[in-house]
């Protein structure tokens, strides 16, 4: 039952109901909900791309700049993963037969090292890019706004 706080809106509804036909947009009866189109589908309401990057100058520029991105970083990251295992054989090689001094082993394996955490970082910045780029496609479903702070951690 609604409460004496309702009163005006009860009031309202019912002066839409009898002067406009049931709102702006007409009584909704199966008339109106054939005009209305069909009833899309959670995935195809999120669908980002579609109802706003694929329009936006702004998002397809960056999102040709971040597969660009991503390209490189990816072959960067080959590359230096490459000159991390002939670097790192030489060292290896170098050390265990003698032709190597101790001094140029070392800095080998150090060359080694610097280069395979570079291939991790491009690693990491292929991941991220391609976690960004997944973002342009994909939105997600708005959290409940009925919810006191510290509940919508626990909804995600």
């Amino acid at each position: 039952m609604p409460g004496a706080s309702d009163a005006l809106v009860t009031a309202f509804r019912t002066w839409i109901q009898k002067m406009a036909g049931g709102g702006p947009f007409g009584a909704q009866d199966e008339g109106w909900l054939a005009r209305a189109g069909p009833r899309l589908g959670q995935t195809q309401l999120l669908d980002h791309w579609e109802s706003h990057c694929s329009r936006c100058e702004s998002c397809r520029t960056a999102e040709q700049r971040l597969k660009v991105v991503r390209g490189v970083a990816a072959a960067l990251g080959a590359l230096c993963g490459l000159a991390t295992l002939v670097v790192g054989g030489l060292a290896c090689v170098g050390a265990i037969d003698g032709i190597v001094s101790t001094f140029s082993s070392t800095s080998l394996a150090a060359v080694a090292g610097v280069t395979g955490m570079f291939c991790a970082a491009m690693g990491l910045l292929v991941a991220w890019t391609t976690n960004v780029l997944g973002r342009f496609h994909l939105g997600r479903h708005p959290l409940p706004r009925n919810l006191v702070p510290g509940e919508w951690q626990a909804a995600v």
